[in-house]
């Protein structure tokens, strides 16, 4: 279900300044280069397509919880750092909350912790996941 509200919340927020930049505006503020807040915004609709589609397909990886929890984790940190320097609205703060409720919706669902800290592990190796999986398999050129 974690799932679910992360591909509705990032398809609505990402879609919203592609179709209507004023409104979106009005409530965050105005932006200086709206291309940039349209790119994101694609970007943002892009990724909860892509997890509406693997919900929908019951093919929920542990690359697509990866994607899913590292983009809110990184939407979270850019709201906090740039409202606390005064460079964004305030307003960020209820999105802020809303990323932190969808990665704890995604640790709920799978008990799923996108870092894994050890002496003998990688600082990227994903839960349940073998160390082999991450070996890269190198191929000879075909030049």
């Amino acid at each position: 279900m974690g799932s679910l509200w992360q591909a509705g919340v990032f398809v609505f927020a990402g879609l919203w300044p592609v179709f209507h930049i004023k409104s979106f505006e009005a409530v965050t503020g105005p932006k200086a280069d709206r291309w940039l807040v349209k790119t994101v915004g694609l970007l943002l609709a892009s990724i909860g397509s892509g997890i509406a589609l693997a919900n929908y397909r019951g093919r929920s990886t542990q690359e697509l919880k990866w994607i899913a929890q590292t983009s809110a984790l990184s939407l979270l940190a850019i709201d906090l750092v740039y409202v606390s320097k005064r460079r964004i609205s305030s307003v960020y703060l209820l999105d802020a909350l809303l990323q932190a409720f969808l990665i704890s919706r995604w640790k709920a669902k799978s008990g799923f912790t996108p870092i894994r800290v050890g002496r003998k592990h990688s600082p990227f190796l994903i839960k349940n996941q073998p160390r082999a999986a991450f070996k890269r398999e190198v191929r000879p050129s075909p030049l």
